[in-house]
């Protein structure tokens, strides 16, 4: 069977599960190609993204540009001659979205698509918060300033474009990491194929249970650590400002805050800068008592699963399908926006201390693997 699989990057949350299944598919002795936007040997240049970033913010016309590199991507397909093209996040400044669906779609080449996001059935937004205009075929963007950022709205367009594409699509198979996304997809134009939930999981040779020098390495005094991680980690979706609320309501505990821009916090907060290098991530999942989300709105947000792995408990919000990423037994997800639920969950939390047990309840890639292998090969069978 040969697997050709598509991403923004190889890097991060999408480039991650990507890489994890290409290197099971290598080791159960099938073909695959993971092609890539950004990272090494990446399809597309540093210049590149740049300029098809500020075409898109001039134009509002998100996923229209990149030639160059959607000829490089569409002769790779050519050439590898897959039984199953795998897309992941197609946003990103890296591939024109029309004309890499439309090959695949004129080529009847069985194509897998998962949903990272909403990307794909709204006008613009990756995660459309509480507008609904995409229920109504979009326009009038109450988002323009939010990624990808534009200055004109084209959302309607590009929402009508984008259901054409997906419009009598041969052999598609959509996935869904999460049951919310799932439930929002089959009440749009992608109800016409087949929509499955396999959840995202994780590779477990680096996020597991160990030592952590985290107190040593902070000078951590309290008896308690808390930390908490996402890029642009104070953006209102993804809920600093909860978290930096949470510390001033827990003053005895310690909150290390990743990705949270300098500023002025409260004495018991350290900012730690940004990274999503695994075994960085995973020492301060392992160093922490208890992980914390406070988004808005995510989809299966993997920084959940790789905590788990580590046997350190998660807290957050029951919003989107975050509370669908960890075990009950591990895990206290409260109504978003509750903070008293939260701080008492929280220190709930504080009392699982059994790290190696913990990370019993994780998920593993494994079981992700095997059923993206069920759904290639129907879709190489023309079955689904």
């Amino acid at each position: 069977m040969k697997i050709l699989q598509i991403n923004v990057s190889e890097g991060g949350s999408t480039g991650h599960i990507a890489s994890a299944i290409h290197r099971r598919l290598l080791r159960d002795g099938e073909e695959s190609l993971f092609l890539y936007g950004r990272g090494t040997n990446a399809l597309q240049t540093v210049a590149g993204r740049y300029c098809s970033a500020l075409f898109t913010r001039l134009t509002g016309n998100v996923g229209a540009f990149c030639k160059k590199e959607t000829e490089r991507f569409i002769s790779a397909i050519d050439a590898f001659r897959p039984d199953c093209v795998h897309l992941h996040n197609l946003h990103g400044y890296y591939v024109n979205i029309s004309k890499i669906l439309n090959h695949l779609k004129v080529a009847k080449i069985p194509t897998v698509i998962t949903l990272h996001d909403e990307f794909l059935y709204t006008g613009r937004c990756a995660f459309s918060g509480d507008c609904v205009r995409w229920q109504m075929g979009c326009g009038g963007c109450p988002h323009k300033a939010e990624y990808p950022a534009v200055f004109s709205d084209k959302t309607a367009k590009l929402l009508q474009e984008k259901k054409e594409l997906f419009s009598e699509f041969p052999n598609l198979s959509i996935v869904s990491p999460s049951k919310w996304l799932a439930r929002r997809a089959k009440v749009t134009y992608l109800k016409e194929h087949p929509i499955s939930v396999i959840p995202n999981g994780i590779e477990t040779d680096i996020f597991r249970p160990g030592e952590s020098k985290l107190r040593e390495a902070y000078h951590i005094t309290e008896e308690h650590i808390v930390f908490s991680a996402a890029q642009g980690l104070m953006l209102p979706r993804k809920g600093g400002k909860h978290i930096v609320a949470l510390a001033q309501a827990m003053p005895n505990v310690r909150f290390l805050l990743a990705g949270a821009e300098e500023g002025s916090y409260p004495p018991n907060v350290t900012v730690l800068p940004a990274t999503s290098e695994p075994e960085r991530m995973a020492e301060l999942y392992r160093g922490a008592d208890v992980f914390l989300i406070a988004s808005r709105e995510d989809n299966f947000p993997t920084v959940c699963l790789e905590a788990a792995a580590c046997g350190t408990p998660v807290a957050g919000f029951l919003s989107g399908g975050t509370g669908e990423t960890v075990s009950p037994d591990i895990s206290r997800f409260v109504p978003y926006g509750d903070l008293d639920a939260l701080k008492h969950s929280t220190e709930k939390l504080f009392l699982l201390t059994d790290k190696k047990e913990n990370a019993t309840h994780a998920r593993d890639a494994e079981e992700m693997y095997q059923a993206y292998k069920i759904l290639y090969l129907a879709a190489k069978s023309g079955e689904n």
